[in-house]
């Protein structure tokens, strides 16, 4: 009978080969399991996904202003050019369970070219959940509007969370957060040491809104009341204001021209006001 000859691996080259390269390629699949690109992440939530991440380690700064598809906001003058706004939306739900934040969570940011400034703003459509993460640089939640429900609960957080120019439609859940940094909460319609929301103020009877477009290729400077603004070339502005209000155009730092007197009527109106200027 022949007997079965066991190899020792150490003395076999191929064989050692073999058991290395499975052991590496069983260190690299359990890598890919707990630890995943925030810009991967921010693809998906790119094409309107729902996506739900659980003990992970994310590496690289959450940027929800990568979203690609955008929403034109509005668009105005400056001293040194023009501001163009654009809104990215979370349209799709967003929850993290049990992970760790390498970098910051950033919800808007801006480029300059010359004569232009492009502001990126983030609208968050859809319920956002952050469930017992942990957060090692900044986590800001700036100039948006949150339309669903923000749950953030039983998370530390390393660096300073803040918020600012928020507004909620739902009243956020914020509890049993461990916060090492500092803690603002700015300029939002939200109460955080009550948990709720404020009373909006009912806007007056008279209240109107009008989008004043400037379609031409040179700036219109107006005033109203006490303001004066400039209409940047091939912009739009939006404008809260009363019926009544007469808004006139500003040549030579003076007023030289009625344009319009607002009615109510004109509630939701766009206004070429090149054309009144004309």
């Amino acid at each position: 009978m022949q007997k079965m000859q066991i190899t020792n691996p150490s003395k076999n080259p191929v064989t050692l080969f073999l058991v290395l390269f499975l052991c590496i390629g069983f260190s690299f699949t359990h890598i890919a399991q707990t630890h995943i690109q925030a810009d991967i992440i921010m693809k998906e939530i790119s094409k309107g996904n729902r996506v739900d991440y659980e003990n992970l380690t994310i590496r690289g700064n959450l940027d929800f202003t990568l979203i690609t598809n955008k929403s034109r906001g509005g668009s105005y003058g400056v001293r040194d050019g023009v501001v163009r706004e654009y809104i990215g939306k979370v349209t799709a739900p967003v929850t993290f369970t049990n992970c760790t934040f390498l970098g910051e969570v950033i919800t808007k940011t801006e480029s300059r070219v010359p004569g232009v400034r492009k502001e990126n703003f983030t609208w968050f459509e859809a319920p956002v959940t952050f469930a017992g993460c942990t957060f090692q640089e900044r986590v800001e939640f700036l100039n948006m509007r949150i339309g669903d429900q923000l749950e953030i609960t039983n998370s530390i957080f390393e660096d300073d969370i803040r918020f600012d120019k928020v507004h909620f439609d739902t009243a956020p859940v914020f509890a049993g957060n461990k916060l090492d940094g500092s803690f603002r909460n700015k300029r939002t319609n939200w109460i955080a040491e009550a948990g709720s929301l404020m009373e909006e103020e009912a806007q007056p009877e008279n209240a109107v809104y009008l989008k004043l477009k400037n379609p031409s290729f040179q700036k219109i400077r107006i005033r109203f009341g006490n303001n004066t603004w400039t209409l940047s070339p091939l912009g739009t502005s939006g404008l809260n204001t009363v019926a009544g209000e007469e808004i006139y155009l500003v040549e030579n730092g003076k007023k030289s021209k009625l344009l319009l007197k607002v009615s109510k009527d004109m509630d939701g109106e766009t206004i070429d006001v090149a054309k009144l200027k004309a």
